[in-house]
């Protein structure tokens, strides 16, 4: 009994066979992170000839240490305490050997799942005993965070597309349903996309990932079949002509209220203040009208407005990245997009679409708070994780590195290599 090493084969068939899904813990995933100046290493712990714990391992090297990281991993039977204790010696064993100094992992144990209504719909009874039992085996835990201060969300934003498309659609928030409609109106199409539209998705996104177009390149191509990319492009002479529609439309509307003042020889307030709120909706649409003109001229061709990444694993979709062109925020291009990736995996048969990390639903923070309701207006579920763990592997390398790193060398950056 013991670790040993998984090829990518033996590692996809242990996670198929017990259920695990996470697009973290995949062979597709370190051979991306391979490109990111880190090692990998698939291993599996082996008994009586069955492997019954595994995990996809990342290694940084940085000024002689090396610390390891399991991203949603160990994948094991929780509530088996034996299982854990024995993997977790044997990977200090095996990784010591190899001079790791700790490992960091952020296992999918789930703490709370709560509906977009703050709601609590189910809590793991076992979570208390696992959660003591882990720290009884010497796991750190690095606390509940509640924003995105480690690498992979403590919270997460999945939606059930089980059901039918319809349905899912008749819940997302009302404002949200007359945006997408809105945007389908006005001439945002959607297209299935190619390598050669990583870089519009590099361009939407470098403001809010440290990631370069390679990394996003990498997971394309090292996912295969399993990743598709999107993107929106705007109609500018269909764009042109809705607003055509609506300045006429409005125009039409300020006559008839210019016609109501001069036949009421009283004019009350009411009607003054109705005819004030038109005269700038006119003037919204006349510069519309005129924008939309000089886009037509432009880019007669069209505007890619916004961009996703999608990674599928099992019976579920992941929203990997997605950004927009802020210039057309206007055009709820992103709202569009996701409902129409929603609708279509949904008809494929998939079961989840995890629409990534949020912020936790109990807090408020300015930098994130739109980014939640974005999310949460599709009404998914939001699933809360344990957070992170840290497992010392070799006490005397880790006392020499803490001196020299007080924080973790898990840092995000365009660290790609050829």
């Amino acid at each position: 009994m013991g670790i040993v090493k998984l090829t990518n084969e033996q590692f996809n068939e242990f996670i198929i066979k017990h259920g695990y899904n996470s697009i973290y813990q995949t062979p597709e995933y370190n051979n991306t992170m391979k490109n990111q100046r880190l090692e990998s290493l698939l291993l599996g712990l082996e008994k009586d000839g069955n492997i019954i714990g595994a995990s996809a391992i990342l290694i940084s090297t940085k000024r002689g240490f090396k610390y390891a990281y399991a991203s949603r991993g160990f994948l094991l039977d929780y509530n088996n305490e034996e299982s854990v204790k024995i993997f977790t010696d044997e990977i200090k064993k095996y990784l010591s050997k190899l001079d790791v100094v700790a490992i960091k992992l952020s296992p999918m144990i789930i703490k709370n799942i709560y509906n977009a209504n703050k709601e609590l719909i189910y809590h793991n009874e076992d979570y208390n005993k696992i959660y003591l039992y882990l720290k009884s085996l010497d796991y750190y835990h690095f606390g509940y965070n509640n924003y995105f201060e480690s690498l992979k969300p403590r919270f997460e934003a999945v939606l059930d597309i089980s059901k039918p498309y319809y349905k899912t659609f008749n819940n997302i928030k009302k404002n949200f349903r007359t945006k997408i409609r809105n945007a389908d109106k006005m001439g945002v199409k959607i297209y299935k996309g190619d390598i050669n539209n990583i870089q519009d998705l590099y361009i939407h996104t470098k403001r809010k990932y440290p990631r370069d177009e390679f990394y996003f390149a990498d997971i394309y191509n090292n996912f295969g079949s399993k990743a598709e990319i999107f993107y929106t492009k705007l109609d500018t002479k269909k764009y042109l002509i809705e607003c055509q529609k609506n300045y006429q439309t409005q125009d039409a509307l300020n006559a008839k209220l210019d016609n109501e003042i001069l036949i009421n020889v009283n004019n009350n307030d009411k009607l003054i203040n109705k005819k004030m709120i038109a005269d700038k909706l006119l003037s919204h649409f006349r510069n519309q009208l005129v924008n939309a003109t000089n886009l037509l001229k432009e880019h007669p061709e069209g505007i890619i407005t916004a961009s996703a990444l999608i990674v599928i694993n099992q019976d579920t979709v992941y929203l990997y990245m997605d950004g927009y062109d802020k210039k057309y925020h206007h055009l709820n291009s992103k709202h569009l997009l996701l409902w129409k990736l929603i609708e279509r995996y949904s008809g494929l048969g998939y079961k989840k679409f995890n629409l990534g990390g949020v912020i936790s639903i109990f807090s408020s923070n300015e930098k994130y708070n739109g980014l939640n309701e974005f999310k949460l207006n599709f009404n998914p579920d939001v699933i809360e994780y344990l957070g992170d763990l840290e497992l010392i592997c070799n006490n005397t390398l880790y006392f020499m590195y803490r001196n020299s790193f007080p924080f973790n060398p898990f840092i995000k950056k365009n660290t790609r290599v050829n």
